[in-house]
């Protein structure tokens, strides 16, 4: 579904139990359904090169991503559930085009790993 031109996804998507890679990098995306913290099998999720500005909260259910990109977008914050992804073990935010985050909350936050 990448380089497709999409504004948006489905909330339908919630109902693909068994989707295990989903990357729709490149596309138009500036925001997600909730319903894509119900993909208990997901393991790998590409957001790159959208302008999403802020992530679902519901990502802490994603307990089978493995690895996450979400680089070049126009994030306003990262979610604390973030932390809760037990077997991330392969992360991307190059190139966010973040606010200015306030670097003691993010250490509080626990997102102090992402920054140098």
């Amino acid at each position: 579904m990448s380089s497709n031109f999409l504004d948006s996804l489905p909330t339908e998507l919630g109902d693909l139990p068994s989707l295990q890679d989903l990357d729709v990098s490149d596309n138009r995306l500036t925001f997600l359904p909730d319903t894509l913290g119900f993909l208990p099998k997901l393991e790998s999720l590409n957001l790159s090169h959208n302008y999403l500005r802020f992530l679902p909260a519901e990502l802490d259910q994603l307990q089978t991503l493995t690895a996450l990109s979400l680089d070049s977008n126009h994030l306003l914050s990262l979610p604390c559930s973030i932390c809760k992804l037990n077997n991330l073990s392969s992360y991307s935010l190059d190139w966010l085009k973040y606010s200015p985050f306030n670097r003691a909350s993010l250490d509080e936050d626990g997102f102090s790993e992402f920054w140098p």
